[in-house]
């Protein structure tokens, strides 16, 4: 009995013994335990990536942007001015015709009757007319014997006159050179009176009408340069100059009519009338001027701010300034002479959505360039990908 007692206490005394040695190693171990953090705390840890840009000389141009559509200046309809069957169509849709060439024939079996008889009418009375001339001259007819076959003679012509334009009237002719974009009418269709019959256009004579604002009449100038696209139309891009500005001003909306011709250009054999376009205008252009990058700038309403990088105690900070544009043209913007900003200039080009003024900032880290020969041998540190 005293035996088992004794061996009880050895056991539990060697298994304490051996817990605690564990505990010991245990808080031996390195980065164990509490440890007092020496690290600094990074000064940049809340600052904003952002991306800089200095600001650059350079040309520009002063463009006006507007919006029109194709329209020809000599574009008709042509009707008919009388009334009959057709018997002949010369034309169909797309010929090319010269002015006063013949589109279609009416029957005219009536007209050339009705010509004919005034013309002999017409010829009868011209030669009573010519031996009562004769005898007049030698005072054997009375002066208002005369008178009269005179009167006779006038009206018969005029009568042979209206009879030839009503012949006429069956050729339907083409007032135009141009293109004939429409026709009307099929071989034995009535037609009649003030009936459209044809539409012509002519497609040399296609400009574009934009509506310019009267402060800017001063840059306005016969054969200026303008950029015309069309969207609709793969490389729909047409150069335009122009053609005519108008000597008045509308007093409703304080606007100059400016008409747009087209330079030669083998894209000019797409444009087609009511073909919608976006122009821009050419106002002045520039050798060398401050331009501020569109991408740079942050909207608020209808003003528009830039973020400049300013350096205090060390750090960069950003600092939102106000921009006054003087001109703008697609990519750039030219502040007002005596702004503050100025050639050299950093500002923030990426990353200023939702930046906040007197923000720290910091320079969002590029990524490092591979070489073609890097990416052959797989990675930056020459270990090859999987074959």
């Amino acid at each position: 009995m005293t035996f088992t007692t004794s061996s009880t206490q050895n056991c539990s005394a060697s298994i304490l013994i051996l817990a605690l040695a564990l505990i010991t190693l245990a808080g031996c171990r390195p980065g164990s335990g509490p440890q007092k953090d020496d690290q600094p705390e990074d000064p940049l840890k809340n600052a904003i990536f952002v991306q800089l840009d200095a600001l650059k000389m350079g040309p520009m141009e002063a463009t006006l942007k507007s919006s029109s559509n194709f329209t020809a200046e000599r574009q008709v309809e042509i009707m008919s001015r009388t009334a009959n069957l057709v018997a002949k169509l010369n034309v169909e849709e797309g010929h090319q015709v010269k002015e006063a060439e013949v589109l279609a024939e009416l029957e005219n079996d009536i007209q050339i009757i009705q010509y004919d008889r005034a013309k002999n009418q017409y010829d009868r009375t011209f030669q009573e007319f010519q031996r009562q001339k004769r005898l007049y001259d030698q005072e054997l007819v009375s002066e208002q014997a005369f008178s009269d076959i005179q009167f006779d003679l006038k009206q018969n012509e005029i009568a042979m006159k209206d009879a030839e334009r009503e012949l006429n009237y069956t050729r339907i002719l083409t007032p135009i050179p141009g293109t004939v974009t429409q026709r009307m009418i099929n071989v034995g269709e009535q037609v009649s009176m003030n009936m459209t019959l044809f539409e012509i256009i002519d497609f040399d004579s296609i400009v574009s009408i934009i509506y310019v604002p009267e402060r800017n009449l001063p840059y306005l100038r016969i054969g200026q340069d303008a950029r015309l696209e069309a969207p609709s139309l793969i490389g729909g891009k047409f150069d335009g100059y122009i053609q005519r500005i108008s000597p008045v001003v509308d007093n409703r909306t304080g606007t100059i009519k400016v008409t747009l011709g087209l330079k030669p250009n083998p894209m000019n054999q797409s444009a087609r009338p009511g073909l919608f376009l976006n122009v821009e205008l050419i106002l002045k252009t520039f050798d060398s001027v401050l331009r501020i990058p569109k991408r740079a700038l942050v909207y608020e309403g209808d003003q528009m701010f830039v973020f400049i990088a300013e350096e205090k105690d060390g750090q960069q900070y950003a600092k939102r300034e106000a921009l006054e544009a003087d001109l703008t043209d697609r990519d750039h913007v030219k502040p007002v002479d005596g702004s503050i900003f100025k050639e050299g200039m950093e500002i923030i080009v990426a990353g200023q959505t939702g930046l906040k003024d007197g923000a720290m900032i910091r320079l969002t880290p590029q990524e490092p360039e591979i070489d073609e020969d890097t990416k052959v041998r797989g990675g930056p540190h020459g270990k090859k990908g999987p074959e």
